[in-house]
């Protein structure tokens, strides 16, 4: 393990904002061959590995929001989501909606 630590650069540092390239490709490849998406009909099939549910949430607010829009998040809701709307598209984009 120590040996590999000395001399594995992705031990070092974070990898790449769309993920492990390895990985990408083997889920590209799957989804391709076994889900039917992509290939030669359906374009190229585009994937992004997360580090987590948080960053994949701040990724959706960032493609799916335009400057200007609004978005409600319902009750009960994670702060994180929330916040999220905030951070990238400020506090007036946000109606907090109830539920029942």
């Amino acid at each position: 393990l120590t040996d590999a630590a000395e001399h594995d650069d992705l031990l070092h540092a974070y990898c790449p904002d769309e993920g492990l390239p390895e990985l990408v490709e083997a889920l590209k490849a799957k989804v391709t061959s076994e889900n039917g998406l992509g290939g030669e009909d359906g374009g190229e099939v585009e994937i992004i590995v997360t580090s987590g549910a948080n960053q994949a949430y701040v990724n959706c607010v960032l493609t799916l929001l335009s400057e200007g829009d609004k978005c409600v998040v319902f009750r009960p809701y994670y702060f994180n989501h929330v916040m999220a709307v905030q951070m990238t598209r400020g506090e007036d984009s946000l109606p907090v909606g109830c539920c029942g």
